[in-house]
C-alpha cells in the first residue's frame, strides 16, 4: 500500500474528528476502508448505483498533510508553509487498478495577525493584510525535478486566495475552508471560493499552502495548517 493512503510524510497528529459540510464527523479514511465498503454494497446493488451512493455519502479516501511549525511571516514576505503529497488518478489495490478523482480539498489553518492595527476601520474585520494562498505545483515535462505554479485561469495570479486572518487580534483562530469538485465551497468570512482549483489538478501535482503578509508591521503568526485531499473512486 502506498504511504499516500496512510499518512503524509509531514508531521501528523493523532486521530482527529472533523466536522464535514453536513456536520457529520469525518476521520481519515483509507482506500482499504472504501473498497471493503464498496464490495459489501456490490452484494446488494448494481455497481453504478454503489458509486453514486458512495459519492453522495461522501465516503471518500482522504490524504492528509499537516504542519505544526510555529512560524511568523512579516511584511512583504511569502512563505511556503506546507505541501501535500502528489495528486493521484489511480492506485493499485490487489489486482485491481482503482480510478481516483479529487472530490474535495479542505484547508484547516490556525493563525492570527500582529494583534493591532493603526487603521480602526479594519478592526474586527477580515480586510487586513495577512493571509494564505494555495498554489498548484506541477512538474516540468522536460525535467520532472523542476516544478512550476499552474496559472489561475480566473485571474492573472498563479495562486488562489484561501483565508485572510481576522484583523487586529492576537488570539489564534481556526479557519476551515472547503472547496468541492462541483464548484461549491464551505467557509466563513475572509475565505476564498477556490474557483477552478480542483478542475486544474492533474496527477503528479502537489498543493502548496503559502503564508503571506504585506506592508510594514503586518505579521502573520502561524501555529499549524492541514490540507486534506478527498478522493472518490470509480
Amino acid at each position: 500500500m502506498s504511504g499516500f493512503f496512510a499518512r503524509s510524510t509531514h508531521e501528523t497528529e493523532g486521530d482527529e474528528e472533523r466536522q464535514g459540510i453536513a456536520g457529520a464527523p469525518l476521520t481519515e479514511r483509507s482506500l482499504h476502508d472504501v473498497i471493503i465498503t464498496r464490495d459489501i454494497l456490490f452484494s446488494f446493488f448494481p455497481p453504478e448505483l454503489v458509486y453514486i451512493v458512495l459519492h453522495h455519502a461522501e465516503y471518500w479516501v482522504e490524504a492528509r498533510a499537516l504542519c505544526t511549525k510555529d512560524i511568523t511571516v512579516a511584511a512583504n514576505e511569502s512563505l511556503s508553509y506546507l505541501e501535500t503529497s502528489t495528486i493521484l488518478d489511480h492506485q493499485q489495490f490487489g489486482t485491481e487498478d482503482i480510478h481516483l478523482k479529487v472530490a474535495r480539498v479542505e484547508f484547516r489553518i490556525v493563525s492570527h495577525d500582529q494583534g493591532w492595527c493603526s487603521d480602526p476601520t479594519l478592526d474586527d474585520t477580515y480586510r487586513g493584510y495577512t493571509w494564505f494562498e494555495a498554489a498548484i505545483l506541477r512538474p516540468n515535462d522536460a525535467d520532472p525535478a523542476v516544478v512550476h505554479q499552474v496559472h489561475n485561469a480566473t485571474g492573472e495570479a498563479r495562486r488562489w486566495a484561501v483565508q485572510t486572518n481576522y484583523t487586529a487580534s492576537s488570539e489564534f483562530r481556526k479557519h476551515i475552508v472547503t472547496w468541492n469538485a462541483d464548484g461549491s465551497f464551505s467557509a466563513g468570512p475572509g475565505a476564498g471560493g477556490g474557483t477552478g482549483f480542483i478542475a486544474c489538478l492533474q496527477a503528479g501535482d502537489r498543493i502548496e499552502l503559502i503564508a503571506r503578509a504585506m506592508y510594514p508591521r503586518w505579521v502573520n503568526w502561524i501555529e499549524s495548517a492541514q490540507v486534506s485531499v478527498y478522493y472518490g473512486i470509480g
